[in-house]
Parts: structure tokens; sequence; C-alpha cells
């Protein structure tokens, strides 16, 4: 995907989805992006004001798909990301039918601030300071973890990442 800095709404939403997880040619879903590749998430749905996009599991039931594909499609555009899809508890109960809900995370993937001025606190993390990770990234700090990473900053308060 090329970066552009006039992306849209949903190119961003992909961009989120991509970075997050690996796919398979299937679009589904097959690990987290992360040190040791984690496995993702039965469910993921990422939406905008310019549309939705979602993605399942790679082993999850063709019955269970369909049934979340038909809840995913139907659901409308949002005007407010505030609240909740209108199809959240359908789609809950359909994850619910396969398997038990273990955990359910919703929030804002970005939010990008119209104006005002960088964290001057900010700072590229690297093997000399990695100790700013030890309070609220202690899992960062494993042998050369953050180097599997790439280029990791952290806005540093009081001594902390």
């Amino acid at each position: 995907m090329n970066v552009h800095p006039n992306l849209s709404a949903i190119d961003l939403m992909s961009v989120h989805r991509t970075t997050l997880f690996r796919q398979d040619t299937n679009n589904r879903l097959g690990a987290v992006n992360e040190p040791g590749f984690p496995d993702p998430p039965r469910f993921w749905m990422g939406r905008t004001v310019q549309g939705n996009q979602w993605r399942f599991h790679y082993a999850l039931p063709p019955e269970t798909v369909a049934t979340l594909e038909e809840l995913c499609q139907a659901e409308p555009v949002p005007t407010d990301l505030r609240q909740p899809p209108q199809n959240a508890a359908a789609i809950k109960s359909a994850l619910n039918r396969h398997a038990p809900i273990q955990s359910d995370y919703r929030g804002p993937a970005y939010w990008v601030p119209r104006a005002g001025d960088s964290p001057h606190q900010a700072t590229l993390i690297t093997s000399t300071n990695a100790e700013l990770l030890h309070r609220h990234f202690a899992d960062l700090l494993e042998p050369d973890t953050y180097h599997l990473l790439g280029p990791v900053a952290a806005v540093v308060v009081d001594g902390c990442a």
C-alpha cells in the first residue's frame, strides 16, 4: 500500500488493519503483528465515517463466518463513532455460539488533533535508553524485542515511557 499524505479515513483503517495483523490470501486473520506472532482475534471490525471493514480468524467455521459476514454487510456506516456498532449484540451472539468471548476491545485506532504542537517529550527508544520502557512497557524489554518492532518512539513523562 502506498502511503500518501492525503489518505482517506477508510485508507487509514486499511493501514491500521494491515499493521495490526498478518492476513492470508483469503483476507483471513493469521497472526497479530507482534513479536512471537500471537493468535489473532476471531473477529475484527474497523469503522470509519466512510465505511466499515472486517476480518475473520483463519480457523473460524464457515457457518460462523457466513453469519458474521451478513451482520457486517448490514452494519450501517456510522455517523458517530463513539456509539457501538448497531449490530454489536448480534455479532457478539454469533461469536458466543461458536465459543465464549474471552475479551472485547473497542476504541479509536487514530485520533489526530487538528492543530497543536508535537510533544517535546517524545524520544526514540534505543538500547541505551530502553529502561524508559520499564514501568509501562516491560514486555518490550525482552532481549532485542523493540528492535524487532522497528523504530519505537515514546512520549516520556517523569522519566517513563
